[in-house]
């Protein structure tokens, strides 16, 4: 019995240090493709340093500020679009239906058609009287 034990501790140690083996070439796999891609980062960069010097100022600083511009046009639209709404939904709105809505509902207490009903001294409920 104690040598089965014996063996099953020295298995589960062999399939740890297998585990931690494979981890570590995972990791060593990772660290490969990072520097593989600082490279071409880094590739691309100089190319792009290259273009620019031969192409001049004037086209560099075309390809420089086209994508900040862009975004900075398509902020100020944004913002634009939402100021214009916001100012449009906080207008007074003076139209002749308008005040002729609005009149209508303040005095719609004093019209003859809308009264209160009433049982006995108390009024309980509002709603249409018959003419």
């Amino acid at each position: 019995k104690n040598e089965r034990q014996h063996e099953l501790s020295m298995f589960q140690l062999q399939t740890d240090l297998e585990k931690m083996r494979g981890e570590f070439k995972m990791e060593e796999k990772y660290v490969d493709y990072s520097i593989q891609q600082m490279d071409t980062i880094k590739e691309a960069f100089k190319e792009q340093a290259q273009t620019a010097k031969e192409a001049g100022w004037l086209a560099s600083f075309i390809t420089a500020i086209t994508r900040p511009g862009l975004t900075w046009i398509a902020f100020g639209v944004y913002v634009a679009v939402k100021v214009a709404g916001l100012t449009i939904a906080f207008q007074p709105i003076r139209s002749s239906g308008d005040v002729l809505l609005t009149t209508i509902v303040v005095s719609c207490d004093r019209c003859c058609w809308w009264k209160p009903i009433s049982a006995g001294s108390a009024t309980t409920t509002v709603g249409l009287s018959t003419w």
